[in-house]
């Protein structure tokens, strides 16, 4: 069954679908036959589908947060008001290994679209900060959170290349368990894309603990495209 996505079809302006399909089910030919509708459809499987290129593999992942969480190595603080530039352009790099980037399908600045969207939210919704971290040159690094009923979960986190391996993610990382202690909350999960191994080994040291992977392909039924 193909569920219609409205927020995305409303934002992209096309009709866009999800679909979980196990392996052993997979018929491209029923794919094309019940997503006639659809402009573009995210399919999800445990494992790669044939026919279908795939375009993403998330991995979402879990920790719990210590009670009385270590305080970050580097200076960590709120962003306050509308992004700046270095700011959106942090958020677009942390999207580097998105699937609505590396798709070249994508022609009409999705990705650029939803990631601005994305840290707007981060900005100004209650219960949603952004963290960041800077030197005499402006931001070095950033990361979006966002405070559930439960826990809470990391959005968007990119460190500038001019500061890489000076533990700026690890002090934003830390930062945020701080944050979520302070916001009464016990865990924190983040998604990331398995294709990400500088944010996969970043997160393995912070403790987390792969608690799910799905591979995602796109489909595009009118158009007979079938992958990235």
């Amino acid at each position: 069954m193909i569920e219609r996505l409205a927020w995305d079809s409303d934002f992209f302006g096309y009709e866009v679908g999800r679909a979980r399909i196990a392996p052993d089910a997979f018929s491209i030919e029923n794919l094309q036959v019940e997503g006639s509708g659809f402009d573009l459809i995210h399919v999800l499987s445990s494992d790669p589908l044939p026919g279908l290129a795939l375009v993403d593999v998330k991995i979402v992942l879990d920790r719990e947060i210590p009670e009385s969480p270590s305080a970050p190595r580097i200076p960590v603080e709120r962003f306050q008001g509308k992004a700046n530039d270095q700011l959106k352009r942090l958020a677009l790099e942390s999207g580097i290994h998105s699937r609505f980037r590396v798709d070249p399908a994508f022609t009409n600045g999705e990705f650029e679209r939803l990631y601005m969207r994305w840290l707007d939210n981060s900005l100004e919704r209650p219960g949603e900060l952004v963290l960041v971290t800077q030197d005499e040159l402006g931001l070095t690094g950033f990361v979006s959170l966002a405070h559930g009923d439960a826990s809470s979960s990391i959005g968007l986190i990119a460190v500038d290349a001019r500061a890489r391996g000076k533990g700026v993610g690890s002090a934003l990382l830390d930062a945020s368990f701080v944050a979520v202690r302070e916001a009464s909350k016990k865990r924190i999960t983040v998604v990331t894309q398995e294709a990400n191994e500088a944010a996969m080994v970043l997160y393995a040291r912070a403790g987390f603990q792969v608690i799910e992977r799905t591979c995602i392909h796109h489909f595009r039924p009118k158009s007979g495209h079938a992958s990235a």
